[in-house]
């Protein structure tokens, strides 16, 4: 469950936009996310997220170590 947080917005038509995220769910744990969106009109990208059971994933929101690197 997204509870709000930041978004930065290049110009007035959301076409560039980064976020700062943050998420609970009660089950489970909470999170901050960190998003940027490469190009114009694009949904932000989760780049790294922090904390489910105080790990750091960088290119995954579920990171199951300390710190968790994924990529493609």
């Amino acid at each position: 469950m997204s509870a709000g947080g930041i978004q930065f917005n290049y110009d007035s038509t959301d076409n560039y936009r980064h976020q700062i995220l943050n998420y609970w769910n009660s089950n489970t744990d909470s999170r901050m996310d960190f998003n940027i969106a490469r190009s114009g009109g694009q949904t932000p990208e989760t780049i790294l997220s922090v904390g489910y059971g105080t790990n750091v994933g960088i290119g995954t929101t579920t990171p199951n170590a300390k710190l968790d690197v994924s990529s493609s």
